[in-house]
């Protein structure tokens, strides 16, 4: 056997088509971002927290008249101006061209308009803006010496935060007016950073690795061979078929998957 389209095996994170495995959780974390306030959607490294989000979250939430997802994972280099910068150009992007027209926006929305903009998607819209801080661990992680008290190497709390950066003072004001609701993705070991934006009660969504039983029907889905395309497979009945079973036995461990894993495999 030889793989003549390895384009077909490269998974990618925003892809609905690539997302197995996840019905369960889209419908939970879709209930609890609307029933709740904030979130924290915690899980191992490469467990697919972009992907649940990416894929499963956002298009049924894009497509329905309560939630509105606004998406960012690039945080810029400034701690408190490169959020902002990143969430104004994420909600030019996420707002259709009707949307534009009823919040009378002719151009991409200035930063510093941002906190009046998202104030007013609720009332005209008639949707609550979601914002979905994705890769949370990662701006932390720039700002460690900002987020990590020096002298006593704990996290600082939700109020000194506020009192710190007016990014997040604004994000605090919008969750205390109930005008948006807030999704934070991150790392299981770097969870407890998260007490550093506890704005209000979060629920915590733990996101566990995937059943391995998904893995070899996606094998053979990805490379089946469709009508009109060349296959992705040459000669598949030799090697093909014993080694796609073989991937999916030695991906497995007690019967799950780790994502990344098999995006790398």
């Amino acid at each position: 056997s030889r793989l003549l389209r390895p384009e077909a095996l490269h998974l990618k994170a925003d892809n609905p088509a690539h997302l197995k495995g996840r019905s369960e959780d889209i419908e939970r974390l879709s209930t609890l971002c609307y029933e709740c306030q904030q979130v924290h959607l915690v899980g191992e490294s490469g467990s697919g927290k972009s992907a649940l989000i990416q894929a499963g979250l956002c298009p049924p939430l894009k497509a329905n008249t309560r939630l509105f997802p606004i998406y960012l994972d690039v945080w810029g280099q400034d701690w408190q101006e490169g959020p902002r910068t990143a969430l104004a150009h994420a909600l030019w992007e996420a707002l259709s061209e009707e949307n534009r027209g009823i919040l009378g926006l002719t151009a991409p929305t200035k930063p510093e308009n941002l906190v009046v903009i998202l104030d007013q998607c609720r009332a005209q819209l008639g949707r609550i803006p979601l914002l979905i801080f994705d890769q949370f661990d990662d701006y932390q992680t720039s700002h460690r010496t900002r987020f990590l008290a020096p002298r006593r190497r704990t996290w600082i709390s939700a109020d000194r935060l506020t009192e710190a950066n007016a990014f997040w003072r604004d994000v605090k004001k919008l969750i205390d007016n109930k005008a948006v609701h807030c999704l934070f993705a991150t790392r299981s070991d770097t969870a407890d950073g998260l007490e550093s934006i506890r704005f209000v009660d979060p629920q915590v969504y733990p996101l566990d690795w995937l059943n391995a039983d998904f893995v070899l029907p996606l094998l053979m889905e990805l490379t089946a061979l469709a009508e009109g395309m060349a296959p992705v497979v040459f000669a598949p009945d030799r090697g093909w078929g014993r080694l796609k079973e073989q991937l999916a036995h030695d991906l497995s461990e007690d019967g799950a998957v780790l994502p990344v894993q098999m995006k790398i495999t």
